[in-house]
């Protein structure tokens, strides 16, 4: 007894409707009204994800004490050459080290950052 289905690919959207309602033995209507309640119900869960903060420091307001290279430079907006040249600069924060990975102190890195562009630095890198 051969228990193998042949299912040959739909060329539109209606073909597949076609087949997924004889499929699944009901009337194109009600597999259309099956589909069109799936399709709101994912999108209601995407405006909950979406809407939802991303970590719990940003769900609690909590600050990290560190924060990666990779992260850093989202955070200011700058090249990953310039960002390497304010860590050479005479005040910046000491950096941490876990292993190879690089740590940047957020707090500490913040404020030397804003007295960079307060003081009119920013334009002396590069």
């Amino acid at each position: 007894m051969n228990n193998t289905v042949k299912f040959i690919a739909p060329t539109t959207p209606e073909q597949s409707l076609t087949e997924l309602a004889k499929m699944a033995g009901e009337s194109i209507e009600q597999s259309t009204h099956a589909l069109v309640e799936i399709a709101t119900a994912l999108l209601e869960h995407l405006k909950t994800v979406q809407s939802a903060p991303k970590t719990d420091a940003e769900a609690t307001n909590i600050t990290p004490l560190y924060m990666s290279v990779s992260q850093a430079l989202e955070r200011y907006g700058v090249s990953r050459t310039t960002l390497y040249q304010i860590f050479q600069l005479d005040g910046c924060p000491k950096l941490g080290k876990c292993g190879k990975k690089i740590l940047v102190p957020v707090t500490a890195f913040d404020e030397f950052f804003s007295s960079l562009i307060m003081e009119g630095k920013a334009d002396e890198i590069n």
